[in-house]
């Protein structure tokens, strides 16, 4: 039986990317079966050829979402394929009953997991979507996909490369780069998208044998991602570490936490603060229980944890002595109703 289906993702050929030519091989694909459209962000300096494809390709603006909203009724698809959770309108669309069926592609849960509160909103949602695929048990997305609201509506499809990629090079190493032309190349043909597992490249790598006649080559497009700098220090780390036998103070490496725990779950770094803004909550929903975790407490090392910080203008305290007493004594009261009624407190 053939059925309407509608492809949505930000960006699609002639557009450069793995998600750009995923996107389109699934397009390619499913017309031959079915009635195919494709919907994905307007191309700003030039128009689309329609004889690169074989069914519509609908360039809308950004923020447009009543115009994305009228085209689809007026299409009245059977299935939207979701390519991303990044997807510009994904999020609307999930947040309310469709007359079509909603299939949602993970592809490492990237805006998931830098918007960690719409989690919930997700969950809450998970009856508008049809399906929600993701290409291995062992991807951060499959955290997401095996929790209890998902998992019953969670396909694994395994992703691949396609290696008649690498058919068009002709050159030789020597020619390619003659300076390390000798050595083992170990090539990685990806983006520092965060969700890769590319930090575990670092322990692989750092097991091969004659580790000092392989050099690592990455290959990815310019975009300064902030995982990609931190895999650089990572690498540089390991070389470290197989030249000496203990732990120098060159040997540590120090990533900024912001304002995410997601790092730790990856494995991009071991010891984390958790402390700030609820992490351990986090933590819990992707099921990271404290029996799986080693906590340091500042009180078992003779020390103690910055409380919250009140001041004011001296002016102010000046002229307002009784409202900042007042203020404080409040302040004081609750935080010791959260010392003696921890279970009620909120944290």
């Amino acid at each position: 039986m053939s059925l309407k289906v509608v492809v949505c993702v930000n960006h699609f050929h002639p557009s450069i990317g793995g998600a750009e030519i995923v996107a389109k091989t699934i397009a390619d694909y499913l017309a031959k079966y079915h009635e195919v459209s494709v919907f994905t962000r307007k191309l700003i300096d030039k128009e689309r050829d329609s004889r690169d494809f074989s069914y519509p390709v609908y360039g809308y603006r950004t923020g447009d979402i009543v115009g994305f909203e009228a085209k689809i009724r007026d299409i009245k698809p059977d299935v939207v394929f979701v390519y991303s959770d990044v997807f510009d309108f994904f999020r609307t669309l999930s947040t309310k009953r469709q007359p079509y069926q909603i299939i949602l592609a993970l592809c490492g849960a990237n805006w998931l997991y830098s918007h960690r509160n719409y989690l919930n909103m997700l969950y809450r949602n998970m009856k508008n979507i049809k399906a929600v695929v993701c290409h291995s048990k062992r991807e951060r997305d499959y955290k997401i996909c095996s929790t209890e609201f998902i998992k019953d509506k969670t396909v694994i499809i395994p992703n691949g490369i396609y290696l008649d990629e690498f058919d068009k090079n002709t050159k030789t190493r020597q020619e390619l780069a003659p300076e390390i032309a000798d050595k083992r190349w170990l090539v990685n043909v990806s983006n520092f998208f965060p969700g890769k597992g590319q930090e575990h490249l670092v322990d692989i790598f750092s097991q091969l044998p004659e580790i000092e006649q392989t050099v690592y080559i990455q290959i990815s497009s310019d975009i300064d991602f902030d995982i990609g700098q931190m895999l650089e220090g990572r690498w540089k780390l390991a070389t470290r570490r197989l030249k000496s036998q203990g732990m120098k103070k060159e040997d540590v490496e120090l990533i900024p936490q912001a304002f995410s725990v997601v790092p730790f779950i990856e494995d991009q770094y071991v010891c984390s603060q958790v402390t700030s803004y609820g992490e351990m909550n986090f933590l819990a929903i992707q099921g990271w229980t404290k029996d799986k975790l080693q906590i340091l407490s500042p009180k078992d090392y003779n020390s103690a944890i910055l409380g919250d910080l009140l001041f004011c203008k001296k002016d102010y305290l000046e002229e307002n002595k009784e409202t900042v007493t007042k203020f404080l004594e409040a302040s004081i009261k609750g935080w010791q109703f959260c010392i003696k009624r921890p279970d009620e407190a909120s944290w």
